[in-house]
């Protein structure tokens, strides 16, 4: 018996869209400040507003996390700065794209295009891995940055 619940499922994926597309319509809207972190501009208006450090573990501690500088690496990476998108995070490239791939992936899943074919299970079985990889990433990039 299938323990899988369809609404828990459906949830799940038009979170995880919603996620994905904000974080890259962020990506888009958001700038490099002068002081190096980042800005908005406000339409209409014109004031840019500097967004302030977001990072607990860096304020509290000086220390900055894992995730650090993600934002601004895809910040860099869709205006097309791919070096400094690296320098950043070196994992943000990675993240973006994988963020990317989310879109197509959790409409496709929301609209049940893939459910009866096997390509498509078998590549939902290795999206575990996918994951395990990034966040190993990420901590394998955390661990080169502090060193």
């Amino acid at each position: 018996m299938s323990t899988s619940h369809p609404k828990a499922d459906h949830s799940e994926h038009l979170l995880i869209l919603v996620l994905a597309c904000g974080a890259l319509a962020g990506s888009f809207i958001l700038q490099p400040s002068p002081q190096g972190g980042l800005q908005v501009t406000i339409p209409f208006v014109g004031s840019t507003i500097t967004l302030p450090d977001t990072c607990m573990s860096r304020r509290l501690l000086n220390i900055p996390c894992p995730g650090c500088g993600l934002t601004r690496s895809f910040v860099a990476f869709s205006q097309g700065r791919f070096r400094e998108s690296f320098r950043f995070n070196l994992m943000g490239p990675f993240i973006y794209i994988i963020c990317l791939f989310q879109i197509p992936y959790r409409l496709a899943e929301l609209l049940g295009l893939g459910a009866d074919n096997n390509v498509w299970n078998s590549l939902k079985k290795r999206l575990d891995t996918v994951v395990w990889l990034v966040l190993l990433g990420l901590v394998a990039g955390w661990v080169i940055k502090m060193a």
